[in-house]
């Protein structure tokens, strides 16, 4: 299993894995409060589940991005999150952008 060879390989790297019950959006959001990394498997859903499950983890997001990125030219739009498109072109330089406060502002309202 892939976290069996990460947790052996990177052994420095603490994990916890948590078993919940509930509204997969709703306690996705939750848990991502206080997590640094999450990664959620399928469990043996269905393609097309595992696809709901993740349009609804999208709707949660808020993608904030650079009009232009030279390492990412495609853009970082992600389709049902929330979108904020800066004026400032570049890759770390949208960190210095007041918008970001802002949007983290709103976030935490």
């Amino acid at each position: 299993r892939v976290t069996d060879h990460a947790s052996e390989t990177h052994t420095d790297v603490p994990r916890t894995t948590q078993h919940v019950q509930g509204s997969a959006p709703e306690m996705l959001a939750e848990a991502s409060r206080e997590a640094d990394l999450m990664v959620i498997g399928t469990r043996g859903r269905s393609p097309i589940r595992a696809l709901l499950l993740e349009t609804a983890a999208d709707a949660r997001i808020v993608s904030v991005y650079g009009r232009f990125d030279p390492h990412i030219p495609g853009g970082s739009a992600l389709p049902g999150a929330r979108n904020v498109v800066l004026d400032t072109m570049g890759h770390f330089r949208v960190l210095a952008d007041p918008r970001i406060l802002d949007e983290l502002d709103t976030l935490t309202a």
